[in-house]
């Protein structure tokens, strides 16, 4: 028996030498086994290094191993270990069953094990304490030693209830990953594969005290054990040295097998030093390599060439503005090493410095650049296509057919039915709200949602609806039945969703996507879709096997399941020899590679951040550190492991070692450069950070996709001083291969939208009977042309939700004070007669017969909505009551509500008809001196609409205007001069008064911020109609009053403001006949075949435009960075100007 150590610094010939020793052993002593134990990761390639140099390419009496590995094949030969071993799977599960159940006696992490993560956190924890041989005696001792640490010691105490409920549950039945190697320490002795066997250790950078005590076994039953350690012949391996040099942890090892050797009483032989002579070393070709491994992370450091003036050239360092152009760096890099170099691409390595970061960044630009890679990265399966489909059939089980669910399940490429069907049942479901597995078996009543269909539309839309209903219940119903109610073993739940699996075809259907990936050549998605449905039924038998008979809740059931799909992991095996290998720093096994990548060298991701330090805190570890519990290394120990394991990583290349890092990130914020390259810098002074420009680079603007671009760019700038871009134009010119992609290349610079319009026939067919709608349609064409002929002429239209909106509230006002109005002019009563209680009686009638109403009293389904019903009787009390001050204040009396009205606009040359305007007045006010008849239109708003003249002039406000002019038609029926006295807003709001109001005025200020905005006629007798305070002695009126009843004001001398909404007789009957002049010419442009894209903007203080709340935003592609792409802009006119351009207009078309 004895041991033998083989030292040598990274790359210098440690594992080659063991490799060829024991091979040349092995076949001088075919009897003897010869076992290699290497870490899992590097079993594959050492078992293919073993074979590539025996001489019979066999190796009969060497077997490689790992740990567990060799723990089975002793289990086997031994007959122990017959105990089923217990993986993270199973241990997050269990520990979600046991904490769940003793939540009540968890003081801290009662209040967390729901949240995501969060087990998985103390299954690490727990994992952690079982590795470093910690029992429920030394947590109870940590325990105590935590007395003064209140926190601590409530986690800890929590750790002793879910480790002792964790053993409790698993005892005699099972043991745990951890645990299996004190099992196998246990039998070692009873071996006769180990006992006098040749044992070798390689690749392992450490031991935890369980694999300590494993080779304290195998050392005193073996005839030989090797292992190699990474060290420097310079420095001494004799003592431990200090934590902070890079070799401690080799010498660490050291130390602690020399002392198991001598404890067993085992030689310890003379040491191997590997690599004294560069030429046995990988770095043969690179001088300036080998110096890099001497002197990194040493102290002292030699610089290269005595700090000499002398260029480097096998190390360079690069800095770009993103991680996305480091990656697009790399790329072109290795495209000029196969090129100019031939080099393979397995002789290629990217190592990241935060695969999180940079291992979709890398995925992406590989496949884009046609180069075989593989990313060394565990996938998690939670979001892949089975487990959401798993997750939402439990989820339509447990919250009873939601809408959600429903639609997560059907839209899952392993459902049945198809996108458009799918569309058409989620548009119904979330207009109607429909949701219960009872409803589900009901036959539907589409009417209501397809209310605003054609009759063919309906026909097709509810066949489609009532065929995937019908589906729905065909294909959920056996699994409903089975699970639904009540409580059920974990054993009936996982059988239920695999027979559901085999009934929809899960397993045929992943295999047929696994083989879409790879006829597109997508083999790392194909391997993953082939690994998929295995790993399922894998977590459901491992769940089965630990509580197939415990009953609980479908709700439990899926908790517990999902845990595990947290915890599950599929590695892909990489699928070919000829690959560009990309990892990280400490997971990733790198080997026999010449050109090396370290990409995001920043300080963000070397040193890594500690993070949260999991359950138990950084400086709590450190305590614990202090009191000589030993755990894993903490947040300052692992910055030195990661230094040695950066260390091993810049000396993996033979050839060349590339760094890179980042100066931005894609927020703005500034990005800083990691340490090492500061290092790097000392050791090799004459090395320059090179700034690299992507987009300028030379080469780059050969590459493919960034010489499209920029030849576009040329091409667009015109810029025939940039020789580059005609070159790249001339390269794809005299390519007949290339002639289709310059063609297209030529149409995207050169882009421009097309006027979109339809012709006069198409328009026809689209309005066969001419115009016919509301004013608000008009004003839409008036904002864009194409916005209106999405909605009304193809008659597209957002979907409805099943939900109580902005709008839908103000259609509840809008009725009940409809009702209001038509009790009070049924009864002859005026609005000021009734007073405030009887108001608030029949007004709250009306807002529930309102609210009844409302898409099929909806309003009533929640605690939400029946607070907005609250809020619905306060504004509606509010607005009578000042709508009733307000007529009592003139001579108007409301004469109709919701008045209904049809206005003709013809043309002006054929007197054809060309629009018919239809539309409901709110309320219409009047009153007569027995000449003459005054009316005016009171529009309720229940936003902050004010009138504007300017507005209207563009055709964006021609609603009041309209209205007037149809109670002016209408009242004219009379045979009595009809006068228009005025256009009114009412703003239908609870108004928050400011802090000067008093309980004297709070009246009177209330009623001024609810008076009435928009245009009074203020000739005799209507603007003292309007508010018998405003009458005039001779022009003058009541100084600095404020109307309570419309936007009037008067000054000190009691004139009116000008800010006033005062107009005249004349004034309204321009602005009549301006606005039906627009309706016709914008009638006219319609059925013409106007639909252009010509989205309006105002140059306001508060600008706006058509594209601000246009649900046609992605159809349009407007984009006003584009050539052709303009707004109309609307300049802000004053009232003034409004008028004159009008009446110019107006005598114009006169002539």
């Amino acid at each position: 028996m004895a041991v033998q150590f083989i030292f040598g610094g990274s790359g210098r010939g440690k594992t080659y030498f063991l490799q060829h020793k024991i091979m040349e052993e092995a076949v001088k002593n075919p009897k003897k086994d010869y076992i290699m134990i290497v870490p899992e990761q590097f079993t594959m390639q050492t078992q293919k290094d073993m074979i590539r140099i025996s001489p019979g390419h066999g190796i009969m009496n060497v077997d490689v191993q790992s740990f567990v590995r060799l723990a089975f094949r002793v289990f086997s030969e031994t007959g122990a270990g017959n105990v089923q071993i217990l993986d993270d799977l199973g241990k997050i599960m269990i520990l979600k069953k046991v904490l769940s159940n003793k939540k009540d006696d968890l003081k801290y992490f009662g209040r967390n094990i729901n949240k995501d993560g969060y087990i998985s956190e103390i299954k690490s924890f727990m994992s952690e304490l079982i590795q470093y041989g910690a029992d429920e005696n030394e947590i109870e001792k940590m325990i105590q030693a935590s007395e003064n640490k209140t926190v601590l010691k409530y986690k800890l105490q929590d750790m002793s209830v879910a480790f002792s409920a964790f053993k409790e549950y698993i005892d005699k039945n099972y043991i745990t990953s951890e645990e299996l190697l004190s099992v196998f320490a246990d039998v070692i002795s009873q071996s006769g594969l180990l006992k006098g066997a040749v044992i070798c250790l390689d690749g392992f950078t450490g031991f935890t005290p369980l694999q300590y005590r494993l080779l304290r076994e195998l050392i005193k039953i073996a005839e030989k054990v090797y292992i190699t350690v990474t060290a420097d012949e310079r420095e001494s391996v004799i003592n431990k040295g200090k934590n902070y040099q890079l070799f401690f942890m080799s010498r660490k090892t050291i130390n602690n097998i020399r002392l198991i050797a001598s404890e067993t009483g085992v030689e310890v032989l003379d040491d191997i030093w590997t690599g004294k002579e560069i030429s046995q070393t990988r770095f043969g070709s690179s001088k300036e390599l080998e110096w890099l491994e001497r002197n990194l992370f040493r102290y002292p450091y030699k610089r290269y060439n005595n700090g000499k003036e002398c260029e480097v050239s096998d190390i360079s360092c690069h800095v770009l503005k993103y991680a996305e152009d480091e990656i697009d760096f790399v790329v072109q890099k290795i495209k000029r090493l196969l090129v100019n170099e031939g080099c393979r691409y397995r002789d290629i390595a990217i190592v990241a410095g935060s695969l999180e970061t940079y291992g979709n960044i890398i995925e992406h630009a590989m496949k884009k650049a046609g180069i075989a890679c593989f990313i060394d990265q565990k996938r998690g399966v939670q979001s892949s296509v089975l487990v959401r489909a798993i997750d939402a059939l439990l989820q339509i089980i447990i919250k009873d057919f939601s809408y959600e669910d429903i639609m997560d399940y059907l839209k899952g490429c392993l459902s049945w039915t198809s996108d458009s069907k799918n569309d058409i049942l989620d548009n119904y479901l979330l207009g109607t709200g429909i949701r219960g597995f009872k409803a589900w078996n009901r036959e539907w009543n589409t009417s209501y949602a397809y209310r605003r269909m054609t009759d063919e539309s309906k026909e097709f839309a509810n066949g489609i609806v009532e065929n995937v209903r019908l589906s729905v219940i065909e294909n959920l119903s056996e699994f409903y039945e089975k699970v639904a109610k009540g409580k059920h073993t974990v054993r009936d739940y996982a059988t239920a969703l695999v027979e559901f699996f085999e009934r929809q075809h899960f397993y045929e259907k992943l295999m047929e996507l696994a083989d879409d990936y790879e006829e597109n050549e997508n083999f790392d998605m194909a391997s993953e879709y082939r690994q998929l449905y295995d790993m399922v039924i894998e977590v459901l038998e491992k769940l089965v096997s630990i509580m197939g008979d415990e009953e609980m809740l479908l709700k439990e059931f899926k908790d517990i399941l999902d845990v595990g799909f947290s915890e599950a992991r599929i590695g892909v095996i990489p699928p070919g020899i000829d690959q560009v290998m990309a990892g990280d720093l400490s997971r990733t096994r790198i080997s026999n590679i010449k050109y090396m990548f370290l990409v995001g060298a920043n300080s963000s991701n070397i040193p890594k951040g500690s993070g949260s330090g999991g359950i138990i805190s950084e400086s709590e570890r450190n305590f614990l550190a202090e009191n000589e519990f030993e755990l894993a290394p903490t947040a300052r120990q692992q910055v030195y492991t990661e230094q040695f394991y950066l260390y091993l990583n810049l000396t993996k290349p033979s050839k060349h070692l590339y760094i890179t890092y980042c100066d931005s990130e894609r927020d703005g914020s500034v990005n800083e450069p990691s340490y090492i390259i500061s290092r790097i810098n000392k050791i090799f002074p004459t090395i320059n950070v090179k700034f690299e420009e992507r987009k300028k680079n030379e080469e780059n603007a050969w590459s493919d996709d960034d010489g499209k671009k920029y030849l576009i760019a040329g091409l667009r700038n015109g810029d025939f001083s940039d020789k580059k871009w005609q070159e790249i134009y001339n390269r794809y010119f005299k390519s007949e291969d290339d002639k289709i992609t310059l063609n297209k290349i030529l149409k995207a610079a050169f882009f421009k939208e097309n006027k979109s319009s339809i012709s006069k026939k198409v328009a026809k067919s689209l309005y066969p009977e001419n115009l016919k709608g509301s004013t608000s349609q008009l004003e839409r064409y008036a904002a864009c042309a194409f916005s209106y002929f999405m909605q009304y002429g193809l008659k597209l239209q957002e979907r409805q939700e099943h939900s109580i909106e902005a709008y839908d509230i103000g259609n509840i006002v809008h009725d009940t004070l409809d009702m209001y109005t038509k009790i009070l002019l049924a009864n002859n009563m005026k609005w000021q007669d009734v007073d405030k209680k009887e108001q608030e009686r029949i007004a709250g009638e009306c807002v529930e017969k309102a609210v009844s109403l409302c898409k099929d009293g909806i309003m009533r389904d929640t605690s939400r909505n029946q607070y907005m019903i609250k809020r619905i009787h306060n504004v509606v009390n509010k607005t009578i009551w000042a709508i009733s001050k307000q007529m009592s204040q003139g001579s108007f009396d409301t004469i109709d509500s919701e008045l209904i009205f049809e206005t003709v606009g013809k043309s002006d040359k054929t007197d054809e008809e060309l629009i018919k305007l239809v539309g409901k007045i709110d309320r219409l006010d009047g009153f007569t001196d027995g000449s003459k008849d005054y009316v005016r239109v009171i529009d309720y708003k229940t936003g902050n609409k004010e009138l504007s003249l300017s507005e209207l002039y563009y055709g964006l406000q021609m609603q009041l205007v309209i209205y007037l002019k149809a109670s002016v038609d209408k009242a004219a029926k009379t045979k009595k001069i009809v006068v228009p006295a005025g256009m009114l807003y009412y703003r239908i709001k609870d108004p928050i008064l400011n802090e000067r109001v008093t309980t004297e005025n709070v009246e009177q200020k209330t009623l001024e911020s609810l008076a009435m905005n928009g245009l009074v006629n203020g000739d005799s007798p209507m603007l003292e109609g309007s508010d018998k305070n405003l009458e005039s002695n001779d022009g003058v009126y009541q100084p600095d009053y404020i109307s309570s009843v419309s936007n009037i004001e008067t000054g000190k001398k009691g004139q009116i403001k000008k800010s006033s909404g005062i107009t005249n007789t004349d004034c309204l009957n321009e602005l009549i006949d301006f606005t039906e002049k627009k309706v016709v010419d914008m009638s006219e442009e319609i059925l013409d075949g106007n639909t252009s894209v010509n989205p309006y903007k105002t140059m306001d203080s508060q600008p706006k435009s058509a594209c601000m709340y246009c649900a046609f935003k992605s159809v349009c592609r407007f984009d006003s960075r584009l050539y052709g792409n303009d707004y109309r802009v609307f300049e802000k006119l004053s009232d003034d100007d409004v008028m004159r351009l009008i009446h110019s207009e107006l005598s114009e078309s006169d002539k």
